[in-house]
């Protein structure tokens, strides 16, 4: 009993001596441990989204507040708006707008578009071409965005003297099947193009019968494959 008194007593007088400096290392102990749980989540949170893009899947969104998300729309609303209107360097700063602010993804990939059409307007096809690799590469499941970008970035490799790159990409376009029928017929037109610089004639040709008949009546891009064919000189009487 002696011993366990005497024991108890340097106990007490130690935690006397030392108490504080045994709570702070405890606190110190609890805060180490909340940063290596958050550095291993991070690092967790990264790994998925590094495997998520090898997959050819979007990454994650960075989350947005409802205010954020309702600014981002209303941003990219005015950046088709100026796209209509032919004020590029309008569409560029509203849709730099949502992409600097974040958006729910399918707002983030149109506004990757839309910069990349008011860069290209802009005469900077290396920088479109940016756009569109990013929708892409990180965008491939939305079916409205994904065409268009492949047709889009094609024209810009055509701008920047890059046929090959062109042929691709539109060839990617159709075959995808995705998207709207004008962006079909667009991609169709873009490409006959291309085969009728490179002697294809026949392969021109059958790409501009298919945008006549399928792109939709009275459309620009109808009234364009039109066009093109009285130029081939194939054109109907």
């Amino acid at each position: 009993a002696a011993i366990e008194s005497s024991l108890g007593e340097q106990f007490r007088a130690l935690l006397a001596m030392h108490g504080g400096k045994l709570v702070v290392l405890a606190l110190a102990g609890l805060a180490l441990f909340g940063v290596l749980r958050g550095v291993q989540s991070f690092i967790q949170s990264s790994q998925e989204d590094i495997s998520s893009a090898a997959r050819g899947a979007a990454p994650r969104a960075r989350p947005t507040s409802s205010a954020e998300a309702d600014a981002s729309q209303e941003d990219l609303n005015l950046a088709l708006e100026a796209i209509r209107s032919g004020d590029w360097s309008m569409a560029e700063v509203r849709s730099s707008g949502v992409i600097t602010r974040g958006a729910p993804d399918a707002v983030l990939a149109r506004a990757h578009v839309v910069r990349g059409q008011a860069r290209l307007q802009q005469n900077k096809p290396l920088a479109a071409v940016e756009d569109f690799t990013r929708v892409i590469d990180g965008f491939r499941n939305d079916e409205t965005a994904y065409p268009e970008a492949l047709l889009r970035r094609a024209q810009a490799h055509a701008r920047a003297g890059d046929a090959a790159g062109a042929m691709a990409d539109l060839d990617a376009c159709i075959a995808a099947r995705l998207g709207h029928q004008v962006v079909h017929a667009e991609a169709r037109i873009e490409r006959a193009q291309i085969r009728q610089a490179a002697g294809d004639a026949a392969g021109a040709r059958a790409d501009l019968t298919w945008a006549r008949t399928y792109a939709p009546n009275g459309s620009p891009v109808s009234r364009r494959a039109r066009d093109a064919m009285a130029e081939f000189g194939s054109e109907e009487p």
